[in-house]
C-alpha cells in the first residue's frame, strides 16, 4: 500500500499531468483501498471488467469512494479528463443547489395597461423568468387569467421579453451538429414546450390528396409546407419532416414523402428557432380561442426602444409561478431533459445589471466545482446538458464533487432526491432490475454516440455509501446497450465488496 500522505501528493500530481495530456502513471492510477485484501479484490474486478470485448479500443474512467471517510474502493483511468455526456447535468444541478433555495420559484408575467371596455391600446408583454418547464398548458391558464382581468382586445403587439438571457440562443457545443431534432433545442428565457413542436402527419381522405398535418401546440410561429401525398396501402412510405429557420426568425417545417391511405398517423418532435417567439405565438392563439381579439404581431422586445423597466412598469395581467427548484431539478435529471438543463445552466449566468450569458454560466459552475474541492486541471465546463463534445471532467474529480455534496447537510438530500432511482424511475427504470441495488442506487445516466456513463450513489455490503463515476469514451455506437449492462455489472460487483 502507498502511504496516505504520499498517495495524496502523487494523486494530485497525476491529475495535473493528465489534464495536460500526459499519460498517468499506472502505479499511481490504481485501486486505493484501506486494506490490501480489499485492494486486490477490487483490482481484480476492474481488470476483468476493462478486458471485456465491448470495451476494446475504448477509453475508460472509473472512480469509487466511500462518502463518509473518503476511502477509495476502486479506480481505473480516474485521472484523465473525459466526456461524462449527460452526467454533466449533475454538475449543473450541484451549481443550482448552491445558487437557489430548493423552494425557489420562477415567475413568468404578462403585463399591459387595460383601457375602456377591456381594450389594451398598446402592447402586452410576456416577460420570461427562465422557467425551464413553462408549458402550453400554463400559457392557456395565463390567457384565462387575462380574460378574468377584463381584457377583451389587444390593439398592439404581443411582445416577448426574454432579455433575462442574452441573445445567443444556441448553447455551447451545440453547433457541432445541425440536426433539427428536439433534443438539440435553442434556449430562451420565456421559451415553452422545451423549445419544440410536435408535427402530426396522417393520410388524406383518399389517394392523391395531400397528407394532413397538425402542429402542436397550435401557433402561427411555425409555418408548414406539405408536399407529402396520400397513396394506396396502409404503410408509412418514407414520410420526411424537416424544420429549418426562416430569415425572419421564424421556423418552417416541410413534410414530404408519401403515406398510405390506411396508414396510422405518426408524430415527430422538431426544434424551433426561437422558443420565446413560440411562447408568444402560443399565448396569442389561446387568447383568440377564448374570444380576445389580437390585432398586432408577435415579436421580441426591442432593446433600442423598449427598456425592461418601462415594460415592467405596466400592470400585471396574469402570471405563472414555476414548480419549486428541486422539482425542476428532479425532472431535469430523472428524464435527462436537455432543454431544462441548458435553461437552468444559463440561469446560473445571471449577473446584476447584465443578461445571463453562457460564458457567465460556465464561470459560475466552474466556481462551484472549485468550491467543492476540485482543481482547475480536473475539469472544463462548456454547457449544462453534456450534449456533444463539451464538458470534460475526470472520474476522480466527479467523485470528489459527489462526496463533498454528499456530506453537505443542506444539499445532500436534494441532490440525491434529484437523481433517478435504479429499477424504478426515469432513465434508470429498466436498469439494475433483479440486483441488490434495485430501488437503492440513485444516479444519472449519460449516452452519446461513442460515450456511455453513469454517476451517482449506491449502498455497499461493507456498510458505506459509495460515490461513483464510470465513463466510457470512444466506444462503438452499436454497443450502447452492452456498455450499459457492463457498467451496471461493474457497479453491482463493487458494491458487493466486503
Amino acid at each position: 500500500m502507498i502511504p496516505h500522505f504520499l498517495t495524496t501528493i502523487l494523486f494530485g500530481f497525476v491529475l495535473t499531468t493528465a489534464a495536460r495530456g500526459e499519460a498517468p502513471n499506472p502505479k499511481v492510477d490504481a485501486v486505493r483501498s484501506s486494506d490490501p485484501a480489499g485492494e486486490l479484490a477490487s483490482r481484480a474486478i476492474i481488470e476483468a471488467w476493462a478486458s471485456k470485448k465491448v470495451l476494446a479500443g475504448a477509453e475508460v474512467g472509473v472512480a469509487a469512494r466511500c462518502v463518509d471517510d473518503g476511502r477509495w474502493i476502486a479506480s481505473q483511468g480516474a485521472l484523465t479528463g473525459m466526456n461524462p455526456a449527460s452526467g454533466t447535468k449533475v454538475l449543473t444541478t450541484m451549481a443550482a443547489l448552491q445558487r437557489f433555495p430548493v423552494d425557489h420559484v420562477l415567475v413568468t408575467e404578462v403585463r399591459g395597461d387595460i383601457g375602456t371596455g377591456g381594450v389594451v391600446s398598446g402592447d402586452v408583454v410576456l416577460i420570461g423568468a427562465g422557467d425551464p418547464q413553462l408549458m402550453p398548458k400554463h400559457l392557456k391558464v395565463i390567457a384565462a387569467q387575462m380574460k378574468d382581468a377584463g381584457v377583451t382586445r389587444i390593439m398592439g403587439d404581443m411582445v416577448v421579453d426574454g432579455r433575462l438571457f442574452d441573445a445567443t440562443l444556441l448553447p455551447p457545443a451545440f453547433d457541432q451538429k445541425t440536426t433539427d431534432a428536439a433534443y438539440r433545442p435553442s434556449i430562451g428565457a420565456a421559451g415553452t414546450n422545451y423549445g419544440a413542436v410536435v408535427i402530426g402527419v396522417r393520410p388524406g381522405g383518399k389517394r392523391g390528396q395531400r397528407a394532413k398535418v397538425q402542429v402542436s401546440p397550435a401557433n402561427r410561429y411555425v409555418d408548414v409546407q406539405v408536399g407529402a401525398k396520400t397513396v394506396k396501402g396502409s404503410r408509412n412510405h418514407a414520410i420526411t419532416v424537416q424544420s429549418q429557420p426562416r430569415v425572419d426568425g421564424g421556423t418552417r417545417v416541410h413534410v414530404g414523402g408519401s403515406i398510405g391511405v390506411r396508414a396510422k398517423a405518426l408524430s415527430v418532435r422538431k426544434r424551433v428557432t426561437s422558443p420565446d417567439l413560440l411562447a408568444g405565438s402560443v399565448l396569442a392563439a389561446f387568447l383568440r380561442d377564448i374570444g380576445i381579439t389580437t390585432e398586432g404581431r408577435v415579436r421580441a422586445a426591442n432593446s433600442d426602444v423598449e427598456s425592461a423597466d418601462e415594460l415592467a412598469g405596466r400592470a400585471v395581467l396574469a402570471s405563472h409561478a414555476s414548480r419549486p427548484m428541486l422539482d425542476l431539478l428532479r425532472d431535469l435529471n430523472t428524464w435527462s431533459n436537455n432543454s431544462m438543463a441548458e435553461t437552468v445552466f444559463k440561469l446560473l449566468g445571471e449577473r446584476p445589471g447584465a443578461p445571463a450569458s453562457w460564458q457567465a454560466a460556465q464561470a459560475y459552475v466552474s466556481e462551484t466545482l472549485l468550491a467543492l474541492g476540485l482543481k482547475d486541471a480536473e475539469f472544463r465546463v462548456r454547457n449544462g446538458s453534456g450534449l456533444y463534445d463539451a464538458t470534460k471532467i475526470s472520474a476522480a474529480g466527479f467523485v470528489t464533487a459527489l462526496i463533498t455534496m454528499g456530506r453537505d447537510a443542506a444539499r445532500a438530500g436534494p441532490l440525491r432526491d434529484s437523481l433517478a432511482v435504479a429499477a424504478k424511475t426515469g432513465t434508470l427504470k429498466h436498469r439494475f432490475k433483479e440486483t441488490p441495488l434495485a430501488g437503492k442506487l440513485v444516479g444519472k445516466t449519460g449516452t452519446l454516440d461513442t460515450v456511455a456513463s453513469l454517476v451517482g450513489f449506491a449502498p455497499t455490503k461493507s456498510g458505506c455509501e459509495m460515490a461513483f463515476a464510470v465513463f466510457v469514451n470512444g466506444a462503438r455506437k452499436k454497443d450502447t446497450r452492452a456498455l450499459r449492462r457492463a457498467i451496471d455489472a461493474l457497479i453491482v460487483q463493487l458494491a458487493a465488496l466486503e
